[in-house]
């Protein structure tokens, strides 16, 4: 979300502000639903896509639906009273879609100088054990070649497009993305 502001004009955020703003509490991680919000509030004309089952979901849930694994990891990490403010939001909008984005439709957004944010099992890309829910930014697509930024890893990384859907498609990430416009009008 830091990235997307910056490259908007929208403003420059230090990470304690940006979790402050979507309830990022220590030692916990920040559900896409949860930056949705604050995006918009922040003037970022953003919409939403995912297949998380967002209106079942409680600690139970997840662990069917994830698995025991992921369940497990996901419910450790999971702030349920922010979470469950961001399902309500998501039940208000028209910015998000219940669905998710075909590939054609994420190289579009790109090739149109939108910005993508994607969220990826970096365990999948980087060959980790477990799973490990992390969003990157995707910057280009030049044939089977993948540019993304990864605040975890830095600017410019680059996968195969085989590489980045089976980590954006992995158990866990629901195939969530953000397509970016730019901003909203006033």
């Amino acid at each position: 979300m830091a990235m997307a502001l910056r490259y908007f004009d929208s403003g420059t955020f230090t990470t304690e502000q940006l979790d402050e703003l979507v309830g990022r509490k220590k030692n916990k991680w920040t559900w896409f639903s949860q930056a949705l919000p604050v995006m918009l509030d922040l003037g970022l004309d953003a919409e939403y896509y995912s297949l998380s089952p967002y209106y079942q979901l409680t600690p139970e849930y997840v662990m069917e639906y994830y698995g025991p694994d992921i369940g497990k990891t996901i419910n450790q990490v999971t702030d349920w009273q922010e979470l469950q403010k961001s399902i309500e939001f998501l039940k208000t909008t028209k910015r998000y879609h219940d669905r998710a984005l075909t590939w054609p439709e994420i190289e579009h957004a790109v090739n149109s100088g939108w910005l993508v944010i994607i969220l990826v099992d970096s365990n999948v890309l980087y060959k980790g054990a477990g799973y490990s829910g992390h969003a990157a930014v995707i910057t280009s697509i030049q044939g089977n070649t993948v540019t993304y930024h990864d605040s975890a890893k830095g600017p410019d990384q680059t996968a195969t497009k085989e590489q980045i859907i089976a980590a954006w498609s992995a158990k866990g990430t629901d195939n969530d993305a953000f397509i970016i416009k730019g901003k909203l009008p006033l």
